[in-house]
């Protein structure tokens, strides 16, 4: 069985199975950046229990509105 939170995953995209198995993967984004962040995003709400991110960027006050995860206390 699905964990709980996961279930409403399943159906005309998601397998129980195909579920299942995101669940047991890692997965390596290369970039949090406009595209980068919400692909993170929504990699987590998908259910990949394990996600490497590489990005040597840092946040400026320019990225609020624009890149997921971005607000005023995360700028630098």
């Amino acid at each position: 069985m699905t964990e709980i939170k996961y279930q409403c995953n399943i159906g005309p995209s998601f397998s129980e199975e195909n579920q299942k198995e995101l669940l047991q993967k890692t997965i390596c984004v290369f970039g949090a950046g406009g595209i980068g962040s919400w692909v993170l995003n929504y990699l987590a709400r998908i259910g990949v229990k394990k996600i490497i991110c590489f990005d040597n960027d840092s946040f400026t006050e320019e990225d609020i509105g624009q890149k997921c995860f971005s607000n005023y206390d995360v700028i630098g």
